[in-house]
């Protein structure tokens, strides 16, 4: 999901910004509040670069943003910040077709497969 958020900022940066799609990615927050969206993008680096306050460019990048992903439902700016809401309805559909086709390897993974573990 961060990738499809980052995919959106970059996209609806303009083309003075020189974030590429890793550095935004790396920008993207997890907010303290599931009231403030599932993930924020800050606005304040951008501000010097822009000459902007981090709030103008928050309502600038939001309505950039036309179409939304289906597994996104809502932008919203607040504040300086980007926040995005998840279409909790997909997620939880695509998450219950990934355990019933994975069954019980569902969850698992091979890191540090073989190799000795010292507790």
């Amino acid at each position: 999901m961060k990738e499809k958020v980052a995919d959106l900022i970059k996209k609806s940066l303009d083309s003075k910004v020189k974030l590429s799609k890793e550095e935004i990615s790396k920008l993207i927050e997890i907010p303290p509040s599931i009231e403030m969206g599932d993930f924020s993008f800050p606005c304040f680096i951008l501000a010097r670069e822009l000459k902007k306050s981090p709030k103008d460019i928050a309502l600038e990048l939001k309505e950039k943003i036309k179409k939304l992903p289906k597994e996104i439902a809502t932008v919203e700016a607040v504040n300086g910040y980007l926040n995005f809401y998840l279409n909790r309805v997909i997620l939880a559909e695509s998450l219950i077709k990934e355990i019933l086709s994975k069954k019980t390897k569902f969850g698992s993974v091979n890191l540090g497969n073989k190799k000795t573990t010292l507790i």
